[in-house]
């Protein structure tokens, strides 16, 4: 029974690296696809709508793909960080979603700048990535408010004050 558990876990984790592989697969394809505005010929009015429509992901998987595909075409280098699962998905979309409110802000960061708070998410989970973010970043936190239906006569509605 011994050794079937041990093959059972380790065609696990090496799923799991085929599976980090294939997210990357993922998001070249998904550079493609918007520089050849594919999405845009079969109809679609943004790379959002194509993900949730035509590849069926969640609203939350489409963007958090869209976010790190974009990180990754500035900043070409987290591409091994992302392979090897230094730096997860949702924090990479995190910093591209940070980088990207700095630009409309006509506060934008240089490539260098970009590297230089990647580099401080390498190897951090969700939580701890997002507390170094707000520490870098203060202003550029989001207000937190969520609303949420719960049922016909409920709504929860969370916000931080």
């Amino acid at each position: 029974m011994k050794i079937i558990d041990e093959k059972l876990l380790k065609d696990l984790k090496d799923a799991r690296l085929k599976e980090r592989e294939l997210v990357l697969v993922v998001l070249k394809y998904l550079i493609a696809v918007e520089e050849r505005n594919l999405h845009l010929q079969l109809g679609y009015s943004s790379l959002y709508s194509f993900c949730t429509g035509e590849l069926n992901y969640s609203e939350d998987e489409a963007y958090i793909r869209i976010q790190a595909m974009r990180l990754m075409k500035v900043v070409p280098k987290i591409e091994e960080k992302i392979e090897s699962g230094r730096l997860l998905l949702t924090v990479a979309a995190k910093a591209q979603t940070v980088f990207k409110r700095k630009e409309k802000e006509k506060q934008a960061l240089s490539a260098w700048e970009k590297e230089q708070v990647l580099e401080s998410l390498f190897g951090k989970s969700v939580r701890a990535a997002e507390k170094t973010i707000a520490s870098q970043f203060p202003e550029a936190r989001p207000p937190k408010e969520k609303i949420r239906p719960l049922t016909e006569e409920l709504t929860e509605i969370e916000f931080t004050a």
